[in-house]
């Protein structure tokens, strides 16, 4: 992403979400795997995390909407063809870690993966039935927060705990994965800011689950053995849990 549409996202972040909570909605048939199912209308902050999208009528609507259109229409055609190419999967980040980084060479990391973009899906769903604002090309389903834009930040928080010394370069791919949905004419950018917001909260309530931890740690393992440099091991430590991570589900 260049200077100025870097700047512009970040503009748009602060002035598009407004912050009155809204009531949630459970999706009954979701299967949760590390996210607790009871506090899929309470704890896990739809209500608390994430404000409603622009109202209609508001400025702020104007600004979104003008916003998604000059985006879209600035994009360069090299800039729309990697959009339209992006894979959403954890194993993109394969960019940033390098080819080994792949489920095949991977399984336990992609196996944990599987469970925890089930959890996703299954939060964004609820997200999205929350708030029920349409998508700006008036196709089937609903637009708030972007769904491929949380993904991309709860795979880029999960790989920070992972790697933190890629962290810059992690944020910067899960950020582009994001904004390519708007390049695409797909979102608007409130939807992208909402995503990155509910992204990284579900990451945290991840880490907080200590079967998730359990299998993180697991994950970590295999990627000593199979993809960390051997100049690193000797530094490498799996996540240490804390006393409140050993008794409490969130």
């Amino acid at each position: 992403m260049n200077p100025l549409k870097h700047s512009l996202y970040l503009i748009l972040v602060s002035i598009l979400l407004p912050t009155t909570p809204l009531v949630a909605h459970q999706d009954k048939n979701s299967t949760i795997t590390f996210l607790d199912p009871s506090s899929l209308t309470t704890a896990l902050t739809v209500t608390k995390i994430l404000p409603p999208p622009p109202a209609e009528g508001s400025q702020n609507l104007i600004t979104d909407q003008d916003a998604r259109t000059e985006v879209a229409a600035a994009a360069t055609k090299t800039e729309i063809k990697a959009a339209k190419h992006t894979e959403y999967d954890v194993f993109s980040f394969s960019d940033i870690l390098g080819p080994r980084f792949n489920a095949q060479e991977l399984p336990k990391t992609a196996a944990f993966f599987k469970k925890i973009d089930g959890d996703t899906h299954g939060a964004i769903h609820i997200a999205k039935k929350t708030f029920e604002r349409p998508r700006p090309m008036k196709t089937t389903g609903y637009d708030y927060p972007s769904g491929h834009s949380t993904l991309s930040f709860v795979w880029e928080s999960l790989l920070v705990d992972i790697f933190p010394e890629r962290q810059k370069e992690l944020y910067a791919q899960a950020k582009t994965m994001a904004w390519n949905r708007v390049v695409l004419g797909h979102h608007y950018p409130s939807d992208i800011a909402a995503g990155e917001t509910y992204g990284r909260y579900l990451a945290q309530e991840f880490l907080k689950n200590p079967h998730c931890q359990q299998e993180l740690d697991g994950v970590k393992e295999e990627l000593k053995k199979h993809l960390i440099p051997s100049s690193t091991m000797a530094s490498y430590q799996p996540s240490k849990r804390t006393s409140l991570h050993k008794n409490i589900i969130d």
